[in-house]
């Protein structure tokens, strides 16, 4: 197991994570003990990022890996912002998607992109057009 000193910080969140994350986009078709052993071998390794999106159809099976027992993981999500789909309420209905089917009541990121997004169209004021990102977020 990594030492506390080889983790990084994830940006300004004030979350440390191991240097190397994993990636989700492939689990909704792979073998789900595979996955199940995938996600053991990060869990033991230190507090890994776990990037998934709702566009990956992967929340479920993350969710489910979650469910298997204790976790250090950081759970990381995306918000795409589709055409029609840049309003307040529909980060939010998104989130609130994504926090259902991880079957968790916060997650410690969320990032905004993907397309030409103007981020002030969702009552946002980011420094940065295309990358918003929230720490900790809970959607009561």
């Amino acid at each position: 197991m990594p030492a506390d000193h080889d983790t990084r910080p994830l940006g300004r969140t004030g979350i440390d994570v191991l240097p190397l994350g994993i990636g989700t986009n492939k689990w909704r078709r792979a073998d789900r003990e595979a996955v199940l052993e995938t996600y053991k071998t990060i869990h033991d390794a230190g507090p890994c990022m776990i990037d998934t999106a709702e566009i990956y159809f992967s929340e479920r099976v993350v969710g489910d890996c979650l469910r298997a027992g204790p976790t250090r993981a950081v759970i990381a999500s995306k918000f795409l912002p589709f055409p029609g789909r840049t309003s307040p309420r529909r980060l939010m209905s998104a989130l609130d998607g994504s926090l259902a089917r991880l079957g968790l009541p916060t997650i410690d990121l969320c990032r905004v992109g993907g397309g030409a997004l103007d981020c002030s169209c969702a009552g946002l004021r980011p420094p940065h057009k295309l990358d918003v990102q929230f720490s900790r977020i809970q959607l009561s």
